[in-house]
């Protein structure tokens, strides 16, 4: 299981099955892994803490991005030279 320290405890919730992941943030699943394929979603919620649950998710499960916010959008950066995301208010998926 995820050390809960390191993705946030309050209204968050870590799913862990068969090599997947889903990070939930209060009743959005902010961040989900399977296989080599990301999701992230805000469920229309652009707020700092939902830019650091996605965050931390990338730092534990080692995806090479950065989200962040700017002008009310929630942007991502791969580090791998692609051009960086906007998140819409569904899911963006991408091959990491």
């Amino acid at each position: 299981m995820a050390n809960m320290m390191k993705i946030g405890r309050t209204a968050t919730t870590v799913v862990e099955t068969d090599g997947n992941v889903q990070v939930k943030y209060h009743s959005t699943i902010v961040f989900e892994r399977r296989g080599a394929q990301i999701t992230v979603r805000h469920g229309g919620w652009v707020t700092p803490t939902t830019c650091r649950r996605i965050n931390q998710a990338f730092s534990v499960y080692r995806v090479s991005a950065h989200a962040r916010i700017l002008k009310g959008e929630l942007l991502i950066e791969r580090f791998d030279g692609r051009p960086e995301l906007t998140v819409p208010n569904g899911p963006l998926t991408w091959d990491a």
